[in-house]
């Protein structure tokens, strides 16, 4: 895991902050849109580390509220990406955007936490495979800049740790396969 400490006073025009404390990583959850508050209601992961926000990292910090809940806030990482998950893009009429937003650990199952995302429309890349409509994600433009950040600062590329991700994910995959064929007889 990277250092935060010094990635905090990376040069940056898009004012990212980098956080280390614990995070929900939205980037390809399922969302449920709400009418009501024209809102989405997203099922997001939670992770401990590295992170990035827009906000200074002390107004995403970790906190239990007077009711007892847990809140965290939903941040960016690749960590979905280092797990061989492929990104999707496109055109969505509408796709929850979670950045910077407050969630609510779930009771029921730490590693989870329900986020209240703001809704945004256009071109969207999210690592949901399945769809680009009702669910997380980040514009276009906001990724290539996060890609941009991410390699200046950690010397990390994004889209590289994705592609080989992917390609080791699959590669297992095929070679498992080919290994149960030879078991049959």
């Amino acid at each position: 895991m990277p250092d935060c400490q010094k990635c905090k006073t990376c040069p940056n025009p898009a004012g990212y902050q980098l956080c280390n404390q614990p995070y929900a990583l939205c980037s390809k959850a399922n969302c449920v849109f709400n009418k009501k508050t024209n809102t989405y209601t997203c099922y997001c992961e939670n992770f401990n580390g590295c992170s990035m926000g827009t906000k200074d990292c002390s107004e995403l910090k970790p906190y239990t509220d007077k009711e007892g809940k847990k809140i965290i806030f939903s941040t960016f990482s690749p960590e979905f990406g280092k797990k061989g998950y492929t990104l999707n893009t496109g055109p969505a009429k509408k796709w929850a955007n979670c950045l910077n937003q407050k969630c609510v650990v779930d009771p029921k199952n730490p590693k989870k936490s329900i986020c209240e995302c703001v809704v945004a429309t256009g071109t969207e890349v999210t690592y949901n495979s399945k769809k680009l409509e009702n669910v997380s994600g980040a514009s276009l433009d906001s990724f290539l800049q996060t890609t941009q950040f991410w390699e200046s600062c950690l010397g990390e590329n994004l889209l590289k740790i994705n592609q080989d991700a992917y390609e080791k994910k699959h590669k297992n995959k095929k070679h498992k396969k080919k290994e149960h064929k030879k078991c049959k007889h």
